[in-house]
């Protein structure tokens, strides 16, 4: 179960740097006007970077893309944001109020657990500007055991925009589509230490600066011999990751129903923004 959590915050971790819009980089002399010339020359670099931090030397690495490129900005006197975002010593606030046993309120949206829902832990965290209220349970259904994760996210200064459920190695798109709330849902599956995993996840945006990362996993069968490279999952495993796909789909459908897919915001209107406060 730990297990399965750590890898799936990498995806929280990938979702915050591919969606957490437009940080507001503020210099003490430099426009607008050069912002954008030293985030053209900087991005360029932090792309090698990327590159050459993959085993392939082909497919660019997201997190070390994002680190070059602040690095680089970082040298050439930017910072980010204003005195606001910085983080403080006291550790962040629950952003979802607990009403019931299986019920949290955020944003004004209610979400009821599913039926036999269990609450395990919980914790607060923030990662820069953007705040986050993590509750993970369980719960068993047909003698299988599933395990679920809520994450409420709060930005301060910043926007987020709509995106696809993101997925990191060793985990592989397995289907998707997109519910009538306009969130786009994404199954998967992957091999990790302690063996074959699958899951279902969608990032729900509130609105540009409130959403929920919602996600349902169970262990698979390992299966001898192994499936091959081209099916990557064997029967069995495909019969259980759409079984969970059934099952907590429609959940996460109904939740979604309460307030459509926001949009998020033009660069245009975020660097007016950001420009203009």
């Amino acid at each position: 179960m730990v297990t399965i959590y750590r890898i799936l915050a990498v995806t929280v971790l990938l979702g915050l740097l591919a969606s957490c819009a437009n940080p507001q980089w503020r210099h003490p002399t430099k426009t607008p006007d050069a912002l954008a010339k030293d985030m053209a020359e900087c991005e360029r670099q932090a792309d090698l970077t990327a590159l050459s931090a993959s085993m392939t030397g082909r497919t660019p690495l997201l997190v070390p893309r994002y680190k070059a490129l602040q690095a680089c900005l970082f040298q050439k006197g930017w910072t980010i944001g204003t005195e606001s975002q910085k983080p403080t010593a006291d550790q962040p606030r629950e952003l979802a109020s607990r009403k019931e046993d299986r019920v949290l309120v955020f944003s004004g949206q209610k979400i009821s657990l599913p039926e036999g829902a269990r609450i395990i832990s919980r914790t607060t965290n923030r990662i820069g500007p953007v705040l986050m209220d993590l509750v993970n349970f369980s719960l068993t259904r047909n003698g299988r055991v599933y395990y679920g994760e809520l994450i409420f996210q709060k930005t301060l200064d910043l926007w987020f925009d709509p995106i696809v459920y993101p997925l990191a190695e060793p985990f592989f798109a397995y289907t998707g589509g997109r519910l009538e709330s306009g969130a786009d849902w994404r199954a998967f599956a992957g091999r990790i230490a302690t063996g074959y995993w699958g899951g279902v996840g969608l990032y729900w945006l509130i609105n540009p600066q409130e959403r929920v990362i919602m996600t349902f996993s169970t262990a698979l069968p390992v299966e001898a011999p192994p499936p091959s490279q081209r099916s990557r999952l064997t029967q069995a495993q495909a019969d259980i990751v759409d079984e969970l796909i059934e099952g907590f789909l429609p959940w996460m459908a109904e939740v979604t129903a309460q307030v459509p897919q926001a949009k998020g915001k033009s660069w245009k209107s975020r660097i007016l923004e950001g420009w203009l406060d």
